[in-house]
């Protein structure tokens, strides 16, 4: 989406300085008029201001939208009291084999950028009831425990995997923060089990010293095996500045890490020098929003049933009526 450039300071300045000569009426609205600059030049130039912050508290020291937001993530869900779509359709995961990983180190993650194998091609989401297509912008790693919860169940490490939507080209990241379903996310939870070769290729590739390298592995494979089914809410991002943007997508099937995997994120000095034992913030009011529980493997399983019998009656009923037709005519010969 195209944004006409926001006015400089300076200009803004000097809009307010010159006032019209002796208008009185427009004299009168000056002071009006530069609370609104004020305000405007607060929003524009300091939107991004304080976004430093710490997990030490687990985020309830954050403020703004943190803190005072109706719509904030991650959230404790309680499946019995969601609703089920089983009319859900399936996602549609769009060159997600067509592009390699770059890692990097980041202040309190580890990230993975996406690198499309040729120009031109479009890594991302599509379907699933969201509107539009959305771009891989990034993956990043929450561990020690997930940051949401199903059923009284935490995990012990998410992947979100963050899209912005793309409707009229790509949105920045700044720019999709201003649009009420700017970003979708991904959330792959994972569960003590087999390491994960992916996360064995992040650990031999950056070692101890690198901060940042290239993966053979592909987006496609930070996704569990069963994606049809998935917990589907409007929530935040879960880092400051906490924008309520986000159509979140929680995948219900877990991958699996291994112990040693999530110890060595525990352990590992990230960009500034220091690790990050734990990345996660803690969960926040739902605050009556709707969740629903997708299964989109149900619909298609149903929907083909409902077309192989719609497509199957008719033969069927042209086969009763053979029947019926050679009874009668070998119980009328009968009685000749």
């Amino acid at each position: 989406m195209n944004r006409a450039p926001a006015a400089r300071p300076p200009f803004a300045l000097v809009h307010l300085l010159v006032l019209p000569a002796m208008d009185p009426i427009q004299i009168a609205y000056y002071p009006v008029r530069w609370l609104f600059i004020t305000l405007a030049y607060s929003m524009i130039f300091h939107r991004h201001e304080n976004l430093s912050f710490t997990y030490a508290q687990i985020g309830s020291d954050w403020n703004g939208t943190c803190k005072d937001g109706q719509m904030q993530s991650p959230i404790h869900i309680m499946t019995n009291n969601v609703a089920v779509d089983d009319e859900a359709q399936p996602l549609v995961f769009v060159n997600y084999d067509q592009a390699t990983l770059d890692v990097e180190l980041k202040d309190h993650t580890i990230k993975f950028d996406p690198m499309p194998a040729a120009d031109g091609i479009k890594v991302g989401i599509a379907g699933g009831g969201l509107m539009g297509f959305y771009y891989l912008d990034h993956i990043h790693l929450h561990w020690s425990s997930s940051e949401h919860a199903i059923d009284h169940h935490s995990y012990k490490m998410e992947a979100h995997l963050v899209h912005f939507k793309t409707p009229h080209g790509n949105l920045t990241a700044d720019e999709a923060i201003d649009e009420p379903d700017g970003i979708a996310v991904l959330a792959v939870l994972f569960e003590w089990g087999s390491a994960d070769h992916l996360i064995d290729d992040m650990v031999l590739q950056l070692g101890r010293n690198q901060t940042a390298a290239e993966l053979k592995y592909q987006p496609i494979d930070f996704l569990p095996k069963n994606t049809d089914e998935y917990i589907r809410y409007r929530g935040s991002l879960t880092t400051p500045p906490c924008s309520e943007v986000v159509v979140w997508t929680i995948f219900t099937s877990p991958k699996t890490v291994a112990q040693y995997q999530v110890n060595w994120l525990r352990g590992r000095k990230l960009s500034k020098g220091v690790p990050e034992a734990e990345n996660f913030r803690e969960r926040q009011p739902v605050n009556g929003r709707p969740i629903a529980v997708m299964d989109a493997s149900y619909s298609y399983v149903n929907q083909i049933a409902r077309r192989s019998s719609a497509q199957n009656l008719p033969a069927f009923s042209v086969t009763v009526l053979l029947l019926i037709s050679s009874l009668t005519f070998l119980t009328a010969s009968s009685f000749r």
